[in-house]
């Protein structure tokens, strides 16, 4: 008996202090991963992915998902998923029955807790499904969707959540009957939350009057009736769901998503695209654990970016746009239908246009019977030239501008002593040509009170594109050191002498092809005549000698196919689209 019980105190001291160094070695593990995005923040990225690296082998922790969502943010989404399958497959072999892992719970309150190995690794897969969620790629979300059911395949609980994952997934594939079985057959759920996933289902599904038939509540109603182009229904259940709060009602990015639709409906597009423009930017990443709203998803999100564009006659945005939904999830077929129609549209319209453009100068100020006076040796002259045929060229006193499809243009116009006779012809998509004219006097004294002044150029932000290939896919191609490192030291200096904010400093670390396109189509809808764009870019590169041709290699080009490189003609051609006159 007393030998019984020496060993039961020796296996208790054992299993106590193996506890206290778990804890000692989780507390280690964390305090690696806030050194690592501290040197992530101040340029040290090489040593940063080092020490998020000895954090996992030490001890895997929740806090290396802030680190990846951070530099997934940066559009490293490939170092993002590697960082995120070592520390899958590290906790997928840890042998000691018990793991410490920090929960995020309600409200934003985190504790650590202690779970079984097993439910620790159910708890990892799942943030690594929403932070592919968050990244909006779909070829991410789907294998995510599949390792976490294939390891709930045999679990005898967790039916719930499983079940909740299990018509998420099928939704994304559109197996909207399967979704509708799994929800009706679905345990531990209320009747009202059944019926709001199955009114959900039926709005994927686009049979709104199902969807109301099932879930007749104002936060539902909002939504078909944003859906069905119904402006006073959804606004009338709209105001239902604030009078239903005490405090004050904060819009949200799911209720910004449907008042946008709302906008669209009153032909209010310019409001639609506030909206819009700001539930893809705030996109996620609010929240470890809480990434993802149904219908939401950004492919969505950018499809109606463009079809509010289509509202206000912007075509070119509009396929921009679409091309996005498309990089995001290429089979989404609601942007493949409104990108076909809208160039079948645009087609017919050219074919049939016989109207030139109509042509509006909006600098320098010219109005009828006044006189434009200036003292500069040139004068900057911007307008818009709107046609449904799109705008094809514009030239200034014979001289050829800056011009997008979708009708700004401005150019800089030499001016000579005394009157200037000022020209400009726009040409549109089918060919018809539209001319405006107007005078502007160059005096090298001060314009008298009476005469007008070319107007000031408007203050413009100063934007940057980092760019940095640095881990390549092809065993052929060596990867790089320092171009990450590189670009965020730039970062730095850009911040600290030149004026650049974090807002508006975009990063693309570690991109593929698509990033590279979908980054530059996204830039369209926030750049602006008068800001100012940097473009650095870190990389392999090559030059074909016998096409002529220069190529930047992203991480997925591979080394004997030229079909998977990034030509410079094409990056100089989505450049093209972008309206900064300074780039």
């Amino acid at each position: 008996m007393k030998k019984f019980c020496c060993l039961l105190l020796f296996s208790l001291v054992i299993f106590a202090a193996t506890t206290a160094q778990n804890r000692s070695d989780f507390e280690r593990a964390e305090s690696i991963v806030k050194d690592a995005i501290e040197q992530l923040q101040i340029g040290n990225a090489n040593k940063a992915d080092s020490l998020i690296q000895k954090s996992i082998v030490l001890y895997p922790t929740k806090s290396v998902i802030e680190y990846a969502a951070i530099i997934g943010r940066n559009s490293d989404v490939i170092g993002a998923n590697t960082i995120m399958r070592l520390l899958i497959d590290k906790v997928s072999a840890y042998s000691d029955k018990k793991m410490f892992v920090r929960e995020t719970f309600a409200a934003g309150v985190s504790a650590v807790v202690e779970h079984d190995a097993r439910q620790a690794l159910g708890s990892f897969l799942m943030s690594k499904l929403d932070l592919s969620k968050a990244l909006g790629i779909r070829t991410m979300i789907e294998p995510d969707y599949e390792e976490l059911l294939s390891f709930h395949k045999s679990a005898k609980d967790g039916d719930y959540y499983v079940t909740a994952w299990k018509i998420e997934y099928a939704i994304l594939q559109k197996r909207y009957n399967d979704a509708l079985q799994l929800n009706k057959n679905r345990k531990k759920s209320s009747a009202s939350e059944r019926k709001a996933v199955a009114a959900w289902i039926y709005r994927e599904l686009g049979d709104y009057q199902k969807s109301i038939e099932i879930n007749s509540e104002s936060t539902n109603l909002f939504a078909v009736y944003a859906l069905m182009g119904k402006p006073v229904e959804a606004m009338e259940q709209y105001n239902k769901l604030k009078s239903g709060f005490q405090i004050t009602y904060s819009v949200n990015m799911r209720d910004s998503f449907y008042l946008a639709l709302i906008d669209m409906s009153n032909f209010d597009y310019s409001g639609a695209l506030r909206k819009l423009l700001f539930c893809a930017k705030n996109k996620g990443f609010n929240n470890v654990d809480a990434y993802y709203q149904y219908d939401m998803d950004l492919w969505k999100i950018y499809k109606t970016i463009g079809d509010a564009y289509v509202g206000s006659k912007q075509y070119d945005k509009a396929k921009d746009n679409y091309n996005i939904s498309l990089l995001m999830n290429p089979d989404y077929e609601p942007a493949i239908a409104a990108f076909t129609k809208l160039e079948s549209s645009i087609a017919t319209t050219t074919s049939t246009d016989k109207t030139p453009p109509s042509i509006a100068v909006t600098e320098p100020s010219v109005k009828r019977g006044l006189q434009v006076t200036t003292s500069g040796n040139d004068v900057m002259v911007r307008g818009i030239a709107e046609d449904p045929s799109g705008l094809k060229s514009v030239s200034i006193n014979g001289q050829s501008v800056y011009a997008q499809a979708s009708g700004n243009f401005w150019g800089n116009i030499v001016l000579k002593n005394g009157l200037n006779k000022i020209t400009i012809k726009a040409t549109d998509g089918a060919g018809n040509i539209a001319e405006e004219t107007f005078e502007i006097t160059k005096n090298n004294t001060p314009a008298p009170e009476t005469e007008i002044v070319a107007v000031t150029a408007k203050e413009g932000k100063n934007y940057c594109l980092l760019i940095a290939a640095q881990n390549y896919a092809d065993a052929t191609i060596p990867s790089l050191e320092n171009p990450i490192q590189d670009a965020v030291r730039l970062k730095l200096v850009l911040k600290k002498n030149y004026n650049f904010t974090d807002e508006n400093i975009i990063t693309l670390f570690n991109p593929n092809a698509n990033d590279i396109k979908r980054q530059l189509l996204e830039l369209t809808n926030v750049i602006q005549p008068e800001d100012n764009l940097l473009i650095f870019y870190a990389g392999h590169g090559i030059w074909v000698e016998k096409e002529k041709k220069g190529y930047w290699l992203m991480t997925d080009a591979k080394r004997n196919d030229p079909n998977t490189w990034v030509s410079n003609k094409d990056v100089l051609n989505l450049i093209a689209k972008l309206p900064s006159r300074h780039t």
